[in-house]
């Protein structure tokens, strides 16, 4: 086998596991699809913490906790709130860009095609597991920059709480 492919799979797996996220893709899961859609369709808020929904005449409650225990990730570290930037200075820029950091300079938005190579498959991932998509593949919200920060950094962040507030 390749080191340098064995280098990347030590290094990508001691990062779920710093960041607590190793367990929400430690194993395959069976997705169905219809039964989602039809959960997406029903779904109700019954309070801030709450979302509930009924697909085949269950009814289906979706919270932090619930969250928690399905995926088995501990809720521990860092949490994602508006203005999370300012306790890193400019360590976010740093960890997104890397050897590019002059060329991306100041920017107010990330640009994708200047963020390391790291940084890119990270996002790719989070695009196809976690988090929604924004408008397109080169487009990141500032949730999708939180996570892959955390994952950058190996730094401990709310995994479940990021995927509720997501929904």
């Amino acid at each position: 086998m390749n080191r340098l492919f064995m280098l990347n799979t030590f290094m990508t797996l001691r990062t779920l596991l710093f960041s607590g996220a190793k367990h929400f893709f430690n194993g395959l899961h069976t997705i169905y699809p219809k039964l989602l859609r039809t959960f997406w369709r029903n779904v109700e808020f019954v309070n801030k913490k709450t979302i509930a929904s009924k697909v085949l005449g269950v009814q289906i409650m979706l919270s932090n906790d619930i969250i928690t225990k399905a995926i088995g990730c501990l809720r521990e570290g860092s949490t994602y709130q508006e203005g999370w930037e300012k306790n890193y200075d400019s360590h976010v820029t740093r960890a997104l860009y890397w050897e590019n950091i002059e060329k991306a300079g100041d920017q107010k938005t990330t640009v994708y095609n200047l963020m390391c190579e790291k940084a890119k498959i990270w996002a790719n991932i989070l695009n196809k597991s976690v988090l929604y998509k924004a408008d397109s593949k080169t487009t990141l919200l500032d949730l999708h920059k939180f996570v892959l920060f955390h994952l950058m950094e190996n730094l401990p962040f709310d995994l479940p709480h990021t995927i509720y507030i997501n929904i």
